[in-house]
């Protein structure tokens, strides 16, 4: 048990504040008779058929305790002085990225290697982010905003006041040792730490990433503009040699050509020169056949022998000019597909030629995609590797501030007890007893017709319960005071020793309370004499 006097000094919040937050015009007597009209009003019947309603065996004020840790001259963390408490927070398993940095660094020249690694760290922060968030726990850490907003508004519009001497019994002792308060901090603050280191070793991989990407990129860039350059000066040195090779191969042709038609030419012209001579004999013979057919009608017999040899000489020679002409259009026709074939065979090599320009601008272009190709992949890979790492940061940066929000401004020196203020009602019914919790309320004003409404209901409006942000403290309460021996310990401890009912004073506080109450409207005095008899019998008793 942490001792909590002299080492550790005590501040407790007010029980009731106004809605403004600052603690309201209303006297402990009000309170405590406010608190046990809501006592009065909640006890429950215990038996069908007798009716029998719950005694109330106490009424004790107690404090829960919140540990106010100093850290950094920054503020304070707010720990649970019981150990019940925790605080999770949302954070994503990093590994060590040494190995991909340095990966990187060492294939900064090899562009394989390097789109290897760059493989790698795809795969690397694509599972990371795939892990996902997980919850990890700060035990006895105080998480709950509205609690802490509370805490952080009551320290700046009232301040909170020491625990007097009287007072001091009704805390509830803290479980946790000073040094264990040391312990939770120190905690805090090396997650805090080790999640900033994460963060500047993931922007440190994203600086390394991006230096080593520049360069890849930068020579990938230079390597294109090369090869464009040595491309174009082999295309302009290839163009100068295919012109000329070009110009070459059309004099061959040209000369080929000349060569094939001098030579058919020369069989034409033979030919013709022989079919004009045949011709000229066909033609002297015709006139001779001529001549010997008019003869042959005024003479001699001999005379229509010759007319026959002429006639047979003329067939003959008609024939062979015939066959002349054809064997001049057969060389004709020859020389022309000579012609062309031999065309055909320079617009093919002119062609080659030309093909050739073309093999080598294939070439650089197929050098040029691949360049791109690898310009293409670099930057896609750079661009998931450097979404994963910033998707990342944004997880551990919001890890941290999830963190450093339950920081609040609150100025101390050293570590000091909060405590807050609570009602302990013991209810006894036939066989058991039961506890209830009333947890910090808000100061409400009287409402018109407030006294048709019953005194529960005028009670509860007066005093608010401000149980969504007191909800934690009031369920870790609930919860364990049966269950937990050092907390049931410290609760019966308070009961006994500090049970209000059984104060010197309680009923003349209780009847002026009681009576200031009706005089602001909040309950009648049919409701006030019932109350003050209550409480009166139940005194009587225990004496």
């Amino acid at each position: 048990m942490m001792q909590t006097n002299p080492y550790l000094k005590v501040l407790i919040s007010p029980y009731i504040v106004n809605a403004s937050g600052t603690k309201p015009g209303i006297t402990l007597d009000e309170e405590i008779a406010a608190v046990s009209c809501l006592a009065f009003c909640k006890r429950r019947r215990v038996g069908i058929v007798t009716g029998r309603i719950e005694e109330i065996k106490a009424l004790s004020r107690a404090y829960y305790p919140l540990i106010c840790a100093p850290w950094n001259k920054r503020g304070c963390f707010i720990i649970d002085g019981l150990g019940f408490l925790g605080f999770n927070f949302p954070d994503i398993a990093v590994p060590d990225m040494l190995q991909f940095t340095e990966s990187l660094k060492e294939n900064s020249v090899v562009l394989k290697k390097f789109m290897e690694t760059l493989d790698y760290g795809i795969r690397l922060f694509t599972n990371i982010t795939k892990g996902g968030t997980k919850d990890y726990r700060l035990n006895y850490l105080v998480g709950e905003r509205d609690l802490l907003e509370t805490i952080s508004s009551l320290s700046e519009r009232s301040p909170l006041i020491d625990l007097t001497e009287e007072e001091k019994p009704k805390l509830i002792q803290p479980r946790l040792q000073i040094s264990q308060v040391r312990d939770v901090v120190e905690e805090v603050v090396s997650i805090l730490n080790r999640l900033n280191v994460e963060v500047s070793m993931l922007r440190y991989v994203l600086k390394v990433l991006e230096g080593e990407i520049d360069s890849h990129l930068n020579a990938l860039s230079k390597e294109s503009a090369l090869v464009m350059r040595e491309y174009k000066r082999r295309e302009k040195e290839f163009e100068t040699k295919m012109d000329k090779r070009i110009r070459f191969l059309e004099e061959k042709r040209l000369k080929e050509i000349d060569e094939t038609r001098r030579k058919y030419e020369k069989k034409i012209k033979a030919l013709l020169k022989e079919k004009e001579k045949t011709e000229k004999v066909l033609l002297r013979n015709k006139i001779l056949t001529g001549r010997s057919s008019k003869k042959r009608n005024s003479k001699r017999k001999s005379t229509g022998t010759k007319v026959d040899l002429y006639l047979s000489r003329i067939e003959e020679l008609a024939k062979r000019t015939k066959d002349l002409q054809r064997a001049i259009e057969e060389i004709e026709t020859e020389k022309n597909n000579r012609i062309r074939s031999i065309e055909r065979k320079y617009d093919a090599l002119i062609m080659d030629e030309k093909n050739r320009i073309e093999v080598l601008r294939e070439s650089r272009d197929a050098d040029i995609s691949r360049i791109n190709r690898d310009i293409e992949k670099i930057k896609e890979a750079y661009s998931v590797i450097k979404g994963n790492i910033i998707r990342i940061i944004d997880e551990k940066e919001r890890s941290i501030n999830v963190i450093k929000e339950r920081l609040l401004p609150i100025k101390v020196d050293e570590t000091v007890i909060i405590g807050i203020p609570f009602y302990m009602i013991m209810y006894e019914g036939r066989k058991k007893s039961r506890l209830d919790f009333y947890p910090p309320v808000k100061l409400s004003e009287a409402a018109d017709k407030i006294l048709e409404r019953d005194l529960e209901q005028r009670i509860i409006h007066l005093l608010t319960p401000l149980k969504e942000t007191w909800s934690v403290v009031i369920s870790v309460l609930t919860e364990n005071w049966d269950k937990d021996p050092y907390l049931s310990s410290e609760v019966k401890r308070i009961i006994n020793g500090e049970n209000i009912l059984l104060s010197k004073n309680f009923m003349e506080n209780l009847r002026h309370g009681l009576n200031r109450l009706k005089e602001n409207k909040w309950l009648n005095s049919h409701e006030e004499r019932a109350i003050i008899n209550f409480y009166s019998s139940k005194i009587n008793s225990a004496c």
